[in-house]
């Protein structure tokens, strides 16, 4: 009988300790499921016209920092790994700038006053759409109301200044990259 319990006993012994030994070793932090390392190009894109517009841009640098984005984006979305909270604010913000660009270019575009201000109108309105905010804004919904108290004729944005209107649009389209940042830190608590 002895025979048959010394055996018995040294793989009780085995078992505890490799138990033990298992529970006694630190286990490593676990990886986040959406790594912000997987979206750091679009960071860098967004940082980088941030910056730019920040110390000032021309048309059409800006229209190629917009492009890299939207490759940036796209590349991302590629990997397969793209964290599905964070998509629409990237896009959100990307419209934004997109926006940008086409109401920027009215003024190129355009040397006719009137048609200047029709193209300006309409990437106005269209600019609305993406960041309804706008609207709200106290002299915005000032200049809006006399539009249509007028029966919509005239032009919306005749009366705003064209670079305090990009500035705006570039300041909307920060906040859903802010709030993605958030989102990725969120994962690392």
């Amino acid at each position: 009988m002895r025979q048959y319990l010394l055996p018995v006993v040294a793989i009780a012994s085995s078992v505890i300790i490799a138990c033990a030994s298992q529970t006694s070793q630190p286990s490593k932090p676990s990886q986040p499921k959406y790594p912000i390392s997987d979206a750091q190009e679009v960071f860098d894109a967004f940082t980088e016209i941030d910056a730019s517009t920040s110390v000032g841009i021309n048309f059409s640098k800006y229209a190629d920092k917009v492009i890299a984005i939207k490759t940036a984006l796209e590349k991302y979305k590629a990997t397969g790994k793209a964290k599905p909270e964070v998509l629409p604010l990237f896009e959100k913000a990307l419209d934004g700038h997109i926006a940008a660009v086409s109401y920027w270019q009215c003024d190129i575009k355009h040397s006719s006053i009137t048609y200047k201000a029709e193209c300006q109108d309409k990437e106005f309105q269209n600019l609305i759409s993406i960041y309804p905010a706008i609207a709200e804004q106290k002299s915005v919904k000032a200049v809006i109301d006399e539009h249509r108290a007028n029966g919509g004729s005239g032009s919306i944005t005749m009366g705003f200044d064209q670079q305090g209107i990009l500035t705006l649009i570039w300041l909307k389209a920060r906040l859903p990259i802010l709030d993605a940042r958030e989102a990725f830190l969120e994962d690392a608590k």
